[in-house]
């Protein structure tokens, strides 16, 4: 139902000028909205799932190219390197039989060396 795509619901939300638009998970085609929002000068939050962080890049651009193959790899990573500032991945533990999520890491995107820096690295947890 077009209705109810990620497209429809991002452009809609977009009309009303938000501070940040929040997108909950980002899994395929959705995350070139996600892009053409953020290039439109629209903050986002969005989650999606990656390997590690320095892979969350290279991730999203592949994610892009799930809506047309005929969008160039090495431009979507140029557009997320020069839109996006600022990455957070998480990582999910077994403690005392709950799971416990955690930051681990930070890191901020450096567009001329197109590379994910470590602003923040907590490591692994334990039994706390």
């Amino acid at each position: 139902n077009e209705k109810s795509s990620y497209s429809y619901l991002i452009k809609n939300s977009l009309r009303n000028n938000p501070d940040y638009l929040i997108l909950a998970e980002s899994r395929g085609e959705e995350m070139l909205d996600a892009l053409n929002c953020v290039m439109s000068g629209h903050p986002l939050i969005t989650t999606f799932h990656a390997k590690d962080i320095e892979s969350m890049p290279f991730r999203m651009a592949r994610m892009a190219m799930m809506s047309s193959k005929r969008l160039d790899y090495n431009d979507l990573l140029s557009d997320i390197y020069h839109h996006f500032s600022i990455f957070v991945y998480l990582k999910a533990k077994v403690v005392n039989g709950c799971y416990k999520r955690y930051v681990d890491s930070i890191g901020k995107l450096n567009e001329r060396e197109k590379k994910v820096e470590i602003i923040y690295q907590r490591g692994d947890i334990g039994n706390e």
